[in-house]
């Protein structure tokens, strides 16, 4: 019986990760970073796409207009979310979070870079530091 956990446990791993690829493949062109956020072992967080919203906020971002209102989530408890910078509109942050498994992906670039500038990842860096500090160096890749 333990080795069938042990499977299960696997195949839901593997299972993730794919959703997180496929997920951010749509952004994955325009060269960037990616942070993977996993709070399913920090106290007290509350509803993540509030809590990443008032950080990214706190950073200089805003919300977007949802704009991909064609596709339509994985499952319930899917959600995506796309920033700007306000002090220069082609840096994004696009936000992509698995409430129930409590894993959020973030992905910053610039949509007229192909790769990643220095000025684009010293913005991912500060996004990085942010995230450790809020959620703890050990929930974030």
């Amino acid at each position: 019986m333990h080795g069938i956990r042990s499977i299960g446990s696997v195949f839901q791993g593997v299972t993730l990760y794919a959703a997180m690829v496929l997920l951010l493949s749509a952004c994955a062109g325009s060269g960037g970073q990616s942070l993977t956020l996993d709070t399913r072992h920090v106290p007290a967080v509350q509803y993540l796409p509030d809590e990443v919203t008032a950080l990214l906020d706190d950073l200089g971002y805003e919300v977007l207009a949802d704009t991909d209102t064609e596709r339509p989530s994985q499952s319930f408890d899917d959600d995506k979310m796309q920033f700007k910078a306000r002090d220069d509109t082609n840096i994004r942050v696009e936000v992509h979070f698995r409430l129930n498994k409590k894993l959020t992906r973030m992905h910053l670039y610039n949509i007229t870079e192909k790769t990643p500038s220095v000025a684009t990842v010293q913005r991912y860096n500060a996004l990085k530091q942010r995230v450790q500090q809020e959620f703890g160096v050990d929930s974030v890749e």
